[in-house]
């Protein structure tokens, strides 16, 4: 069935359902807990930490022609019978490109680790194609769909392991939640249709919003450690939490640990999932995590009440 004529929330609802489950790898990493009774909040990264991603990372997503023919029709877009040869992969090259001046454009403006908006990349790369007469716009067309299914179909995801039931048990414990993600819109989106079975393009339950920070609304992705740091006015205005009482869970030596360290966050390394794990020696020398998890469900380990 064409989805054009469904809601969105729904259309991305059966894209997931449709998808087969993606299971996390083993890493062969000994967790390394201890319970600290000081912790008062939790912080989560999301892909890789409490979605698997089967490309391991959003930056390393599978980006090809049949994924791209599959998006745009339903986008909306109609593609026209003498597209030449070739047109696709020029496509899915000038996305990339275009995603290079994106960033070039915002470092020149003092910003060290810029995130796009992934629908206004797209808009242009779409426009250029349509003005190359390869593509035209049809009556419901939407870019938002569009973006959608290219996103989901070249960087499948699934819940990690225990995902739902250690958000639930924090949530009943009284355990302030938060995020803080390289992300882009259809985010909330994908995190609601798996640990709410509903979809929502803003706030994500139980997570609280003054604790959760999308890459692609500042602009700025991490490492930066911004993204740690805008946090600290509302953890202790709404919860009297200093920095050192919030534990940061993610997968990433330098995006995650390094950065949530820098802003003075407790900081737990997710090495449950091979693909996604990473430890970037090279970037962060000797630092080391606070903790080391390999099933989200050890985090009740370290924090009780």
């Amino acid at each position: 069935m064409h989805p054009m004529g469904q809601d969105l929330r729904n259309y991305i609802g059966q894209l997931l359902d449709n998808q087969s489950p993606v299971l996390p790898s083993e890493t062969g990493v000994k967790e390394q807990i201890k319970p600290n009774p000081e912790l008062k909040v939790v912080i989560f990264d999301i892909y890789g930490t409490l979605l698997v991603s089967s490309s391991g990372d959003v930056e390393q997503s599978d980006f090809n022609i049949k994924n791209l023919q599959r998006a745009l029709i339903d986008g909306g877009y109609i593609i026209f019978d003498d597209i030449p040869q070739g047109a696709f992969r020029f496509m899915i090259d000038d996305f990339k490109y275009t995603i290079l001046e994106h960033h070039k454009k915002k470092k020149a403006k003092g910003i060290p680790f810029p995130e796009i908006n992934i629908s206004k990349v797209w808009k242009d790369v779409l426009e250029r194609a349509e003005d190359k007469v390869w593509i035209k716009k049809g009556k419901q067309a939407c870019i938002k769909q569009f973006v959608i299914t290219f996103e989901v179909l070249s960087n499948r995801v699934y819940p990690m392991p225990g995902m739902q039931e250690i958000i639930n048990d924090f949530k009943k414990m009284g355990i302030p939640l938060g995020i803080v993600s390289n992300a882009q819109f259809y985010t909330p989106l994908i995190m609601n249709h798996y640990l709410n079975n509903e979809s929502g393009e803003e706030m994500i339950p139980p997570f609280d919003p003054d604790l959760t920070v999308f890459s692609f609304k500042l602009g700025k992705g991490k490492p930066d450690s911004f993204l740690y740091e805008s946090l600290i006015p509302a953890l202790k205005k709404k919860y009297n939490a200093k920095p050192s009482e919030v534990l940061f869970v993610g997968n990433d030596m330098l995006n995650d640990v390094y950065a949530a360290n820098k802003a003075g966050f407790k900081t737990a390394l997710f090495a449950g999932d091979k693909r996604s794990l990473r430890w970037r020696e090279d970037k962060v020398g000797d630092l080391k995590p606070d903790l080391i998890i390999t099933d989200l469900q050890q985090l009740k380990k370290v924090i009780k009440k």
